[in-house]
């Protein structure tokens, strides 16, 4: 089976390039206690969208452990510079998507550090309605930050490589 995602599409977003579709809209409510990270991720879609929320990536700026994923999502990290959490649903109806108008926690990070940033994040959209990619949504959240300097723009590029390999792979699996 082919990938939906084309293998040059992580390049353009992480040099700014326009996409084809509307921005899919999405944000994290975060509560933070000591150094432990816990996040909402809500759908701010309207309740007529078909877009639902199926993965995440949050920029972390400090050495972390995951504590907790809700019950049918999974989890990649370096456990020092982002996680991707996403969807273990492989086919219709993906009962753990987060549906518009909705949220869903549990998502929750250890950090090394108490200190804080608003760090990007992007999330990955599904439309049920075409059971297809949707379009993604990106944004800023609070999230755990040592006193460094950012990463340089490589680095950056090197992510949006790997998180559109995670993102084929994870398509191919819902084709199965």
């Amino acid at each position: 089976m082919k990938c939906k995602l084309p293998l040059l599409a992580p390049f353009l977003l992480a040099l700014g390039a326009p996409t084809a579709h509307a921005e899919f809209l999405v944000h994290f409510d975060v509560t933070q206690t000591g150094s432990e990270f816990s996040y909402t991720v809500v759908n701010d879609e309207p309740l007529t969208s078909s877009l639902y929320v199926t993965a995440f990536r949050l920029t972390i700026g400090a050495p972390f452990s995951v504590a907790s994923t809700p019950a049918g999502w999974d989890y990649t990290t370096d456990g020092l510079t982002n996680i991707n959490w996403f969807n273990t649903d492989l086919q219709l109806p993906y009962p753990h998507d987060v549906a518009p108008g909705s949220s869903l926690g549990g998502f929750t990070i250890l950090s090394a550090v108490e200190t804080t940033a608003l760090l990007p994040f992007e999330s990955t959209s599904w439309d049920h309605a075409s059971d297809d990619l949707g379009p993604p949504g990106f944004g800023l959240a609070l999230a755990p930050a040592a006193a460094v300097p950012e990463p340089p723009a490589l680095a950056l590029i090197g992510l949006g490589a790997a998180l559109g390999s995670i993102l084929c792979a994870y398509t191919r699996s819902r084709q199965r």
